[in-house]
């Protein structure tokens, strides 16, 4: 059975000082946590994993660099 995953949402470059941008140079996934029952965070648009391991709602209000293919992107809490 597929890990399962939230895609996030694609967004603007924000403004700066406005939002936490986590950028690395690494391979995604950026943030690798222990949680195997966290769904993985991927890019809105190439969907990439950037986050794997934690609790979804850990990341509200942060932005993610996706350093594949430069999308900013960022959790959509409903």
């Amino acid at each position: 059975m597929p890990k399962p995953q939230v895609r996030l949402r694609v967004i603007t470059r924000p403004d700066p000082r406005t939002r936490v941008i986590l950028d690395h140079a690494g391979k995604s996934p950026m943030v690798m946590g222990t949680d195997r029952s966290a769904p993985d965070l991927v890019c809105g648009s190439c969907e990439s994993a950037l986050v794997t391991g934690f609790a979804e709602r850990a990341f509200y209000n942060v932005v993610f660099l996706c350093q594949i293919c430069g999308a900013f992107n960022e959790l959509m809490l409903v």
